[in-house]
């Protein structure tokens, strides 16, 4: 499943999940997941508009 996926560094400690053909659901999931992780003081999503 790594076909549509990226992950690459935007900055000191920051880093930005590209998953392509998917919705609010794993953005939401994903997100919230990350917030439960020490060391985590921020993780959001968004999706493009079409």
């Amino acid at each position: 499943m790594t076909e549509g996926l990226g992950i690459s560094k935007a900055g000191e400690n920051v880093y930005v999940v590209t998953i392509e053909g998917e919705d609010h659901t794993i953005g939401n999931l994903l997100a919230t997941t990350l917030m439960e992780v020490p060391g985590v003081r921020l993780a959001y999503y968004e999706v493009e508009h079409p």
